[in-house]
Parts: C-alpha cells; structure tokens; sequence
C-alpha cells in the first residue's frame, strides 16, 4: 500500500510523529510531505497531521485519513476516517459530529519508545518547558515570571529556536521534570518524549492527553492552573528529587505500555487500510 504522511512543519511534533510512524510501517511503500509540498500521485492513502492542515490539501475523502490532535469544530473535515490524540478530543467530536466519518476512534499520541532511553537524571533540580513561546494559550509568560524568581533552574525549547529531533533526548536528560502549563494540549507529544525518557510531568494542563495518563504523584504530577499553584508544586518536588526520579521511572513504563508507536502503530495502520479501499 502507498501512503503519504502529511505534516505541517519540518522538525515539529507532527512532522516527528510522522518519521515514528513511518517506522513502524515498513512493509507499506511511505512517504512524508509537507503540505505545502504534497503533489497527489498515485497514493493508496494519505494520512493528516493535524486537522487543519486537510483544508490546504486535494486528495478524495474517501482516502484521507485525519488525526486530530486538538479541540475544536470538526463539522468541515473531509476525511473518511479520523483519530483522536486522548480521549477528552475524542468524545467532543463524538458530540459534535457524531456522523462525520465512517471511522472515528481514540488513538494515545505515541512516541518510538526505542529513540529515546532513561539515563541518569541529574543531581540538581531543573525544570524544563519546550512549546511555540509566541502562541496564546500555552501560557509561556507563566515560565517566564517563575523563572524570574530565580528559585528554580530552567532549560527551554522555543519554537523560535527548535532543538532537531536528535538532539531531544539530551535536552530530557538535563531536566528533572517537564513542566505542562497550557490551556488544552492534544499530547503534548513532548511529555511523552520525556516519560520515554524516564522525565516525569508536572500538568497544570486539565485538557490533555496527559492529564488523562498519569496518576497524580505516581507516574507524574499535577496541580491547579495558576502560576501560584505552579510554583508551590515545583517547591514541592524540589525539596524531594528521589521522589521525582520515582516518578520519571515508572512514567518510562506508561509510556511503553500506552504510548509507544510500537503498541499503537497497528490501530493507526488499520485505519489506513480501510480507507485505502476505494470501494467501501
């Protein structure tokens, strides 16, 4: 089977989950595209990353597969199949849209778990953020004023400077936790890169995939959305890194069992499969 994985961005999270998926899919003939770039030809199937990029795209509905990774309307999506990055996405476009696509299913955003390997944590306490800084509702000004105090060490990755893919494992491995602190996330994908680093989460983020996949002080942690709540939890863990590390260890096993491409890549593949048959 011919696919093309389309993405919106050379070396951001969609455009990454792209290349893991292609991974997983080596018995079908892949390509991956920018869509600014993508030239029909004689694909089978063309899979989506994100929703809004299908608007910019000229491929048959009935051979088009979405994910969506973001809340929203998905009353326009012309897309004979979708998938929803948790499970929150999921059931509103379940309500919104209950006979939108003859396939609508929850997918977890998922990661190569075999990219990314649990190191040695480091010894101080370092709080990483990595996000589109200039985008509203990712909340960056609340890193800003915490990082202000001087109370906690920092490491930051701006869409204005990316870090390349393979250089992500060593920006997990200075920090002790990656902080969440959006309004909504579909993943984001970045926390769990960092669980499949053995980094545990701290969401202030409710609407996310990953508020909906860690256990408060288990596996990850999490706290009211304010800058207050924020910095009272980072004082927290601070005080208590054997704790976090705890934490980052078993994030590492949740993420194999529920995030990795090499679990989810099959359910994703079977969506492709159907809406390859031009005939249904």
């Amino acid at each position: 089977m011919k696919i093309t994985l389309i993405h919106d961005m050379h070396g951001w999270a969609h455009h990454n989950e792209c290349i893991d998926l292609a991974n997983q899919l080596t018995h079908h003939d892949v390509k991956i595209s920018l869509y600014s770039d993508f030239k029909k030809t004689d694909e089978n199937v063309v899979l989506v990353y994100p929703r809004y990029v299908i608007d910019k795209i000229s491929y048959p509905k009935r051979n088009t597969v979405v994910c969506i990774a973001s809340f929203g309307c998905y009353k326009n999506l012309q897309a004979r199949s979708a998938f929803c990055l948790n499970r929150g996405i999921y059931e509103s476009a379940i309500y919104q849209s209950p006979n939108r696509f003859d396939e609508l299913v929850h997918i977890p955003i998922s990661v190569d778990i075999d990219k990314f390997k649990e190191n040695k944590r480091p010894e101080k306490f370092v709080v990483g953020w990595i996000g589109n800084d200039a985008r509203l509702g990712k909340n960056f000004e609340i890193v800003t004023k915490i990082r202000n105090t001087n109370r906690f060490d920092f490491e930051v990755a701006l869409m204005s400077s990316p870090i390349s893919q393979n250089e992500m494992q060593k920006f997990y491995d200075k920090i002790s936790v990656l902080l969440v602190c959006s309004d909504s996330e579909g993943g984001p994908l970045t926390a769990i890169e960092a669980g499949a680093c053995g980094v545990p989460v701290l969401s202030s983020c409710n609407m996310s995939g990953i508020s909906e996949t860690i256990v408060n002080n288990y596996d990850g942690f999490k706290c009211e959305h304010s800058e207050k709540a924020i910095f009272n939890k980072l004082l927290e863990l601070q005080a208590d890194i054997q704790r976090v590390q705890q934490a980052g260890s078993r994030f590492r096993r949740t993420v194999e069992i529920k995030h990795s491409f090499q679990v989810n890549a099959r359910s994703i593949e079977s969506l492709l499969i159907n809406a390859s048959n031009i005939n249904n």
